[in-house]
């Protein structure tokens, strides 16, 4: 059964979005109630992570199938869990699923927001470098 994905951070980006799961998907926008992004320490990647009063604007991309999910999976790493959440979006409540910073890694977080337009302009071109490498690999396994 195919699966929605509310995306916060890097995978904002549509040539992330495309290099990591394997096929460019149309988003919409959408908000996560009581979570907040935040940066991590060392990291160009945010984190989401549980605010009872705060809500995450990001993208909502729908239709995801099971190897596509697990290629995202793959791509978050163990830092990051997958969980079922509820978004809002112009056209209701959807269903969907979210990476979330696990527990054990809430050391990493440096307290302040993370910046779309700041990783776009001074850290998107090398990112993007390793996504490619990701997406080779995942191509010849």
């Amino acid at each position: 059964m195919d699966q929605a994905l509310f995306a916060y951070g890097t995978l904002l980006v549509p040539e992330v979005f495309e290099l990591v799961v394997g096929r460019r998907v149309a988003g919409s926008r959408a908000v996560l109630e009581g979570h907040v992004r935040r940066r991590l320490h060392g990291a160009v990647y945010p984190a989401l992570v549980p605010r009872h009063s705060e809500k995450t604007l990001g993208q909502l991309y729908p239709g995801l199938s099971k190897e596509e999910l697990a290629r995202v999976d793959a791509f978050e790493g163990e830092r990051y869990v997958r969980r079922p959440c509820v978004v809002e979006t112009s056209e209701g409540v959807k269903h969907a699923a979210v990476y979330v910073l696990r527990s054990e890694h809430g050391g990493l977080l440096d307290g302040r927001d993370w910046d779309l337009a700041a990783f776009e302009r001074e850290e998107l071109e090398d990112y993007l470098e390793g996504c490619r490498r990701f997406a080779e690999r995942l191509a010849s396994s």
